[in-house]
């Protein structure tokens, strides 16, 4: 009789570990699938925010301002565009939005947020590696170089780099289609030059 309860104990203590074990796989398994419908929903994001440019290039034949022409504040930030230009109509002829359905975001006037996320619109160098901390080369150097750039704050470097990987193919942080920077801020190139019109 106490054989038997020993061996209940012990088949109690492996079944115990065995669903110790399930419960960690499948918790990875969960966080994994999160993160991939973050990748998912973020990159799904970005797509509609590249149409919603290319829409308004369309409609309106030219390029959306340059927030340093509308505040004094930015005096170098010639490479940050106005992205509010996609929700608001900024009385130029041919508009025929709102573009995008973001919400507005009150810390500066020319950008825009998605899901807690700050959105910038930005024209960028393509012809040289930038990222990883360092955004002093986004400028353009001559018109050809330029396209437009979507800005997504992450806030999370796991984020950023599975966004990378998901686009690229791999997390090479400065080159490709996405660059990320140090401060988990992911660049995503929408094919689109700034002075194609």
């Amino acid at each position: 009789m106490f054989k038997k309860a020993a061996m209940f104990g012990l088949d109690a203590r492996i079944a115990l570990a065995i669903f110790g074990a399930l419960s960690v796989i499948s918790g990875a398994a969960l966080y994994s699938a999160i993160q991939q419908s973050k990748v998912v929903a973020t990159i799904a994001q970005i797509e509609e925010i590249s149409k919603a440019v290319e829409q308004y290039l369309l409609d309106t034949g030219s390029n959306i301002r340059r927030a340093e022409q509308l505040n004094a504040s930015h005096p170098n930030k010639d490479y940050e565009l106005y992205a509010k230009d996609l929700k608001v109509n900024p009385s130029i002829t041919g508009w025929k939005g709102p573009y995008i359905n973001l919400a507005e975001d009150s810390s500066l006037d020319s950008r825009l947020a998605y899901n807690n996320m700050l959105v910038i619109l930005i024209k960028a160098n393509i012809s040289q590696n930038w990222g990883q901390g360092s955004a002093l080369s986004i400028k353009c150097t001559v018109a050809t170089d330029c396209n437009i750039w979507i800005e997504i704050g992450t806030n999370s470097s796991s984020l950023a780099n599975a966004i990378d990987e998901y686009i690229d193919g791999v997390a090479n942080k400065t080159e490709g289609k996405v660059r990320v920077l140090s401060d988990d801020s992911v660049y995503v190139n929408t094919g689109l030059n700034y002075s194609n019109i």
